[in-house]
């Protein structure tokens, strides 16, 4: 089984945030892999004020065969740097985008010649159960991609339907609250 690490990515290398959210879209993933027997490792840069360096030291540690990172439009250079560092320190590992900027501009960030190029696939929309899928070597619905000739191609998105009440809570299984709180110089 293919190692996971799921990424959430800062705006700004190098400056701490006081406090924060959960990433919640990260840890819904993160809950749909467990539940199929994958053991995602989640790394929230956003908190810490990494430096870039940092980030991609952390992730290469992990030994993932295959890193997610969720991407926001104010954090796609970061994003895209992050790539870049995985890809260029190791080679082998799959750098699959998601998030609200994939939804929005997929194609147009795998087809960005300076550093899409480091992006191995993009999932639009909900994707808890496309990531899997995708791990499992299929090509799901809302999958971006590049087929034999370099040409980005693109799976029409689909949104699922979700019955609320069955999706695990992510929260409980991947981080304390506490970490999210306001610090004490915050107040």
């Amino acid at each position: 089984m293919k190692k996971v690490t799921l990424i959430y990515p800062p705006h700004k290398f190098g400056v701490p945030k006081a406090y924060g959210m959960p990433p919640l879209g990260v840890l819904y993933i993160a809950a749909s892999l467990r539940r199929h027997g994958y053991e995602p490792i989640v790394l929230d840069f956003l908190l810490n004020g990494y430096s870039l360096n940092a980030c991609i030291k952390d992730v290469v540690a992990t030994g993932a065969d295959v890193v997610g990172i969720s991407v926001m439009t104010n954090r796609l250079y970061t994003s895209l740097q992050i790539a870049r560092g995985i890809k260029k320190a190791a080679p082998d590992v799959a750098v699959v985008f998601g998030g609200a900027h994939i939804n929005a501009t997929g194609p147009d960030v795998m087809a960005n010649l300076e550093l899409g190029a480091y992006v191995d696939a993009c999932i639009m929309k909900e994707s808890e159960e496309s990531f899997v899928d995708y791990l499992n070597g299929n090509t799901p619905p809302g999958l971006i991609f590049r087929d034999d000739n370099g040409e980005v191609q693109q799976n029409p998105a689909i949104i699922p339907s979700f019955d609320l009440d069955s999706r695990t809570c992510a929260i409980s299984l991947m981080f304390r609250l506490t970490t999210y709180l306001f610090s004490e110089k915050a107040r």
